[in-house]
């Protein structure tokens, strides 16, 4: 079952995710699996990234609408419904997912790593 409500990435440490039923949660579950990257990254001789600078605009509100054709509505909302989730739920968990899986490649192609293994992370 999905109990996954929110979500947490790391820009700095592509393929870094954690998930908590809140938000504290998933920043204590993001801090464990930033932790294990760390370890791992040192282990392999690889360089930490740098820090990300804070976005100097305001962020927006979170809220967006977007449309989807009625079969991958129906689809959605029975995913939903078979893991206990709202479909909103269920969305951002695949954004979230998708996100950390993207920044992942970017950043191990950045790196000129071309088959990397995987750092581990603290998903639920």
């Amino acid at each position: 079952m999905l109990l996954v409500q929110t979500g947490e990435v790391s820009p700095e440490f592509p393929g870094v995710a954690a998930f908590g039923d809140s938000r504290d949660e998933a920043l204590l579950e993001v801090r464990t699996a930033l932790e294990l990257a760390i370890e791992t990254y040192e282990e392999e001789g690889w360089p930490l990234p740098e820090p990300a600078a804070l976005p100097e605009q305001e962020l927006p509100s979170g809220e967006f609408r977007v449309r989807l054709p009625r079969s991958v509505h129906a689809q959605l909302g029975r995913r939903a419904v078979a893991e206990g989730v709202s479909q909103n739920q269920l969305v951002v968990t695949y954004v979230v997912a998708g996100l950390a899986g993207r920044l992942w490649d970017e950043g191990m192609r950045a790196e000129g790593v071309s088959s990397p293994g995987r750092v581990p992370s603290a998903t639920q």
